[in-house]
């Protein structure tokens, strides 16, 4: 990782000023133009056809991961209500999942790529204003994406979901939350659901065990989500 944000990481005091800075400074290495060509592989054999709900927790606006200058290895997962598969991917492709006819609806700590993004695909928004969170709606309601903390979510307002598409969700979250975390997500499937995961294993450098990036490995994954 690079040393611009090695110093955002030990100058932020919490998570939300680390992301606002890096964000504000476009410091946004995790950036590709292309779609995710592991999801294009792998949907084109699933059950897609809409209408599906479809969540995406943390808004990566693009279809690769390069914030990582070091040795890494994709560990991904595909888990319904009936199968496990081995697959792997990298991007939450809102537009991808938007114009195949679904609901999306996203959490975002920071606004910036929120607002950038509706902006990028040219899209009118309106955003409403509820006591956990700011969100910013398309207008033909098919996309939400709720500015807040992800463990400030109300499962029971947000609704569950067909789809979770999880890009490198557990780089950013703290190692003393992702059992928390993962019960969260649990409580946004339906009965009958597809959730693609994607993890990052590498060696973490000295002095960095708990900052973004983290990996996790296959092993803690299943511990996490074996009994979905």
């Amino acid at each position: 990782m690079s040393a611009e944000i090695y110093s955002v990481l030990d100058k932020s005091k919490d998570n939300y000023s680390l992301w606002e800075k890096l964000w504000s400074s476009n410091i946004t290495p995790w950036h590709q133009k292309e779609v995710c060509p592991f999801l294009l592989k792998n949907s084109s054999n699933l059950n897609f056809a809409s209408p599906k709900r479809v969540f995406i927790p943390f808004l990566w606006k693009s279809s690769g991961i390069k914030m990582l200058e070091i040795p890494f290895i994709h560990n991904s997962l595909f888990m319904s209500h009936e199968v496990t598969v081995i697959v792997c991917f990298e991007k939450c492709q809102f537009e991808k999942f938007y114009d195949q006819g679904f609901e999306v609806v996203g959490v975002e700590l920071i606004p910036i790529p929120v607002e950038n993004f509706f902006k990028e695909q040219n899209l009118t928004f309106k955003i409403r204003e509820l006591p956990w969170a700011k969100v910013y709606e398309s207008s033909d309601q098919r996309i939400k994406i709720y500015v807040a903390d992800i463990f400030s979510m109300k499962p029971e307002e947000v609704g569950k979901f067909d789809v979770i598409w999880a890009r490198a969700d557990y780089t950013s979250v703290k190692i003393a939350e992702r059992e928390k975390y993962s019960k969260l997500m649990k409580q946004l499937c339906k009965e009958k659901f597809l959730y693609f995961l994607c993890t990052l294993q590498f060696k973490v450098p000295v002095g960095r065990h708990d900052t973004p990036p983290r990996p996790l490995s296959h092993e803690e994954t299943r511990k996490l989500y074996g009994k979905l």
